[in-house]
């Protein structure tokens, strides 16, 4: 039994149980995986693939305890070689962040910017997603942090630290009727067409639900993805809308204003999500900091722990040092 077997069995999974787009995957041929699995499978002493005609159609049980073992195994061999990598060349690599559009447009720059100035041989790779898109991510690897605006399930296989509430703004053009009322209620907002939030955010499912639960007959004028196309939608006098108050920028968006409505609606909740079973660069631990002062790497190191403590074993690669 080898790690490339390994490699190969989780392949095969990944690739569907087509060994043909696996090998494509590994830069392999398929007779090669094929004969790897069945020495695998030799070694084990039990068939790990249900075949049928010729094809594989899934794992059997003992192949199901066989993957989840592999992943595992994998993911723990990848995390001694970040370790290594770590001694070795202490401030390079690569950091990849999974987020919304509208956090990379108005929350990363200036984060990224000191980053890059402390390690200027760090290249950040910041790739926007859906929030249930963002957790997956992490989750699979692809991404070493995720900042988003839903916190992930118990059981999700991630670890959720809590950034921070961000209270809700009313964002109008400037000129704007709304401006000239010291207190806005549920009744002006209403009075105006709104511009909603779309599929991408459970933001814009907030603030439908809120004003449905107040009685009114709701249905957004326009619904769009993100934060920063909403914005110049509103600017351009389509609408208003209500969304984080961390989309903002007074300075940036100069057309535009914001009205609080922190008395009308709930605030939305950022938070970091980063996978607890994986060894940890120091710039991550630099970037989660610059972003939320209040998560240092030893209170991030205390909270995998403590995940841990609960979910299975401790992962080495994350203790203090």
């Amino acid at each position: 039994m080898n790690l490339q077997q390994l490699r190969y069995l989780c392949a095969i999974v990944d690739a569907g149980f087509n060994i043909s787009r696996a090998a494509q995957a590994l830069h392999t041929s398929q007779p090669g995986i094929s004969k790897q699995i069945r020495l695998l499978e030799s070694r084990m002493g039990t068939s790990l693939l249900i075949r049928k005609s010729g094809r594989i159609i899934g794992l059997t049980d003992y192949g199901e305890q066989a993957w989840l073992a592999a992943k595992r195994i994998l993911k723990e061999f990848e995390g001694l070689k970040q370790m290594g990598d770590d001694v070795l060349r202490q401030d390079s690599g690569r950091l990849t962040i999974a987020t919304l559009h509208s956090y990379a447009y108005s929350l990363l720059p200036p984060v990224i910017h000191g980053l890059r100035q402390r390690y200027p041989e760090v290249s950040v790779d910041i790739r926007q997603a859906t929030p249930g898109n963002i957790i997956e991510l992490v989750r699979a690897g692809e991404a070493d942090v995720g900042l988003t605006i839903e916190r992930p399930a118990p059981d999700s296989g991630v670890l959720a630290l809590d950034y921070r509430a961000v209270p809700r703004v009313l964002l109008v053009p400037a000129g704007h009727p709304l401006l000239e009322q010291e207190t806005v209620a549920f009744r002006d907002i209403i009075r105006y067409p709104i511009i909603e939030q779309g599929f991408l955010s459970s933001g814009g499912w907030a603030v439908s639900r809120t004003l449905r639960a107040k009685g009114y007959d709701f249905e957004p004028a326009l619904s769009l993805p993100d934060a920063s196309t909403i914005k110049a939608y509103v600017e351009e006098g389509v609408g208003i809308a209500v969304i984080s108050g961390a989309m903002f920028d007074p300075q940036r968006d100069a057309n535009l204003r914001a009205i609080a409505v922190d008395h009308l609606f709930a605030p939305s909740f950022l938070t970091l999500v980063i996978d607890p079973h994986r060894y940890q660069r120091r710039y991550l631990y630099d970037f989660i900091e610059s972003l939320a002062p209040n998560w240092d790497r030893l209170s991030v190191q205390y909270e995998v722990r403590h995940y841990e403590d609960h979910h299975g074993g401790a992962q080495p690669g994350n203790d203090p040092g």
